[in-house]
């Protein structure tokens, strides 16, 4: 069994790859703090499954730790979450190119496409981070159940 160094480790490093990946600010004080919202996300991520499941004993892992559960939530929910909250972003960052320079409606939708953009990172973070404590879990003797112990 993985220990949370090693689950921390994993999510931190692979966190900070996504990071690189999907930045979207384009000021570099707004893309480092994107890649941070998504390595400390990937790392809360990672830690998830054993917070919900403690590993008390050899055969603690069920429905948090199962492989297809977890694929699921991310196909089906946090990918989507994703793309809405970069949609939003975008559609912010075309808002306040059209405001008054220096005006305070410029100012907000800044600060609102950089709100969406970081929570677009947090949930790809998140996703990685918690995949990442799966995929880790999986290459052990005991690996993870497929839906929840015993299937």
């Amino acid at each position: 069994m993985p220990k949370r160094s090693t689950h921390d480790i994993f999510a931190a490093t692979g966190g900070a790859v996504v990071g690189l990946k999907i930045v979207t600010g384009q000021n570099p004080a707004i893309q480092l703090l994107e890649i941070g919202v998504t390595v400390l996300a990937s790392m809360v991520g990672a830690r998830i499954p054993d917070l919900v499941e403690p590993g008390i004993h050899p055969f603690h892992r069920g429905f948090a730790h199962a492989a297809i559960p977890a694929t699921t939530a991310y196909i089906a929910g946090i990918a989507r979450a994703r793309v809405i909250c970069g949609e939003r972003a975008s559609a912010c960052r075309h808002r306040a190119s059209l405001c008054a320079a220096g005006s305070a409606e410029q100012s907000n939708q800044e600060l609102t496409a950089i709100f969406w953009s970081l929570l677009a990172a947090a949930l790809a973070g998140f996703a990685y981070g918690y995949l990442s404590h799966i995929a880790l879990d999986a290459l052990t003797p005991r690996s993870v159940p497929l839906f929840t112990r015993g299937l």
